[in-house]
């Protein structure tokens, strides 16, 4: 599923295109990451291979989606977010080797691909789709903490704060809550 022969996969997400209803598995690799349509279960499709954003290998790599972008974490290396326009896959002919080169999001001019470099790396990422906000845990330099991002502009997060108090977040759920205490409620 492209890459360096003999790395091993760590993480797996999906995307359901909203126009087509075409299904994506988005497959973290120690080199990368893999797109493989799987609308049909019994015949995957390889699309195709976005490498690490320095060319670096991390043994854990994460991805979560928002929308139409997927968000890539990749742990011990210089690797910051890769922010991934999903839509790309739409006309994407199977085996097409993703640019890791990204793009200016202040002038997107059709790039698939974009950076933010808040954090050099991160363990896991957590997305909250009602709030559009992210959660990156464990993120590297310089305190290993809790990172909040913005994903008002998409291709462009902005920090929202920092917490670093407990040494090392190694990982997180995120949720509105909704229950029998009213006291909570929306929190």
């Amino acid at each position: 599923m492209g890459g360096t022969s003999g790395r091993l996969n760590n993480d797996i997400w999906g995307w359901t295109d909203s126009q087509s209803g075409r299904e994506f598995a988005l497959v973290g690799r120690m080199d990368g990451t893999s797109f493989v349509e799987v609308t049909d279960p019994f015949n995957p499709v390889y699309i195709g291979n976005l490498p690490s954003h320095n060319g670096g290998v991390a043994v854990w790599r994460d991805i979560k989606v928002n929308g139409d972008y997927a968000y890539i974490v990749a742990d011990s290396i210089a690797h910051g977010l890769q922010i991934f326009d999903l839509t790309a896959l739409r006309d994407a002919a199977p085996g097409t080797n993703f640019s890791n080169t990204p793009g200016n999001p202040d002038a997107p001019n059709g790039y698939h691909l974009f950076h933010h470099s808040s954090f050099t790396g991160a363990h896991n990422i957590a997305i909250n789709e009602q709030t559009n906000f992210a959660y990156v845990v464990g993120a590297a330099s310089p305190d290993r903490g809790l990172r909040f991002l913005d994903l008002s502009n998409p291709i462009k997060p902005m920090e929202a704060g920092v917490f670093s108090a407990d040494g090392y977040t190694h990982d997180t759920q995120v949720t509105i809550y909704n229950g029998p205490d009213a006291t909570y409620d929306g929190r």
